[in-house]
């Protein structure tokens, strides 16, 4: 009687034995020590990461480029950007100003983009007695002092004002925002592939 009992539970613990074998290679050692909880927790994370891996590839984000400007007239803005913004500036855009009094913004439509980049004295000399407020906003709206001539330089843009502000004072400073494109983000951080 022992005997069969003990040949039982070998027979018993034999198939236990083959079972967890064959489950093991199955579902994985890992996942079968491991609460129930982490295979869609490792799912999630997965799904989670190749979403954010396509967005940062495939999504466009706009890019604008950023300077200051000036009303220099009841119907024309004068701005200044970085000379490193002058690829993405052309005849037609729409150029949004954004005073600092608070006002409202003003759209205006680039008319010409200067091909020149100056310095300081040549915009001193280009814009006369409105050049000065227009520099020294430069260093409070962006907190930086104006680009030097040369490559550092800026480059001068005259825009019209698309509808007439009536309250809008002439000599009035603000930011300038012209949208220059949209790059994927994944472009946008290559080497090379930000402005």
């Amino acid at each position: 009687m022992t005997q069969e009992r003990r040949a039982t539970e070998d027979d018993l613990f034999r198939k236990e034995a083959l079972e967890e074998f064959a489950t093991s290679r199955a579902h994985g050692r890992l996942l079968r020590i491991s609460p129930t909880w982490s295979s869609w927790v490792f799912w999630l994370l997965l799904f989670t990461l190749v979403s954010g891996f396509a967005f940062i590839a495939f999504v466009p984000v706009g890019q604008y480029a950023t300077g200051v400007a000036g009303i220099t007239s009841h119907e024309g803005v004068t701005a200044l950007f970085p000379s490193s913004d002058r690829g993405g500036l052309e005849v037609g855009q729409q150029l949004v100003l954004i005073p600092r009094e608070g006002t409202g913004t003003i759209a205006c439509r680039i008319a010409a983009v200067d091909p020149a980049i100056l310095g300081p004295e040549q915009v001193r000399t280009r814009m006369g007695t409105s050049a000065e407020r227009i520099l020294s906003a430069w260093s409070a709206l962006d907190g930086a002092s104006p680009p030097r001539a040369g490559q550092d330089g800026v480059v001068l843009v005259h825009a019209s004002i698309l509808a007439p502000v009536p309250d809008v004072p002439v000599g009035l400073v603000g930011r300038a925002e012209v949208r220059v494109g949209d790059e994927t983000l994944l472009r946008t951080f290559a080497p090379g592939g930000g402005r």
